[in-house]
């Protein structure tokens, strides 16, 4: 690629203060979501534990 594509490289260049801080904002909050998405499965596979018909209730409920 090195050798028959150069023109078609360009330079790197680090983007601007706000772009990076945004990107650090945008990561901070996809781990967010991703840790209370795993928080509910968590609870949800406790609650299931402790009540296993309640689950098959909603299930019904939803249909």
């Amino acid at each position: 690629m090195l050798l028959k594509h150069r023109d078609k490289l360009t330079a790197w260049t680090p983007g601007s203060p706000q772009m990076r801080e945004l990107h650090k904002l945008v990561e901070w909050r996809r781990k967010f979501v991703e840790d209370g998405a795993r928080l509910i499965n968590r609870i949800t596979d406790v609650l299931k534990g402790y009540y296993p018909h309640a689950s098959l209730q909603v299930h019904k409920n939803e249909c």
